[in-house]
């Protein structure tokens, strides 16, 4: 199975609710707060939980407030062919990676009005 790196700004509760309706759950969480302040405690716990029980190291990664191709560099080249998601995270991933991501999906609460 591919894996999945999921990135979020906000609460992270729509990943929770989206994993336990699928019963498929992130193999990588990345957010933009300096700490969990604010985020979804029961998505911490389930993802950190499934983490240690499958050794898995890079669970939960925080990025910077203006994170930079390395920031991103330094998550996304552990993984191969992921699929990923973007739940309301408010930064660009640098077109770098966009170009070469297989499965990008974009979930977003709100209308997104791009510049014509």
């Amino acid at each position: 199975m591919r894996p999945w790196i999921t990135f979020f700004s906000q609460t992270g509760t729509e990943i929770y609710e989206l994993s336990n309706a699928l019963g498929v759950y992130p193999d990588c969480v990345v957010h933009n707060k300096h700490n969990n302040d604010g985020v979804n405690q029961k998505l911490v716990e389930l993802t950190t939980f499934r983490a240690t029980k499958l050794n898995m190291m890079h669970c939960w990664q925080h990025l910077p407030p203006k994170p930079d191709v390395t920031n991103y560099e330094n998550i996304l080249s552990r993984y191969d062919n992921p699929i990923v998601t973007l739940h309301g995270y408010l930064r660009i991933i640098p077109q770098k990676y966009v170009k070469n991501m297989k499965s990008t999906i974009c979930i977003q609460g709100s209308l997104i009005n791009f510049p014509h």
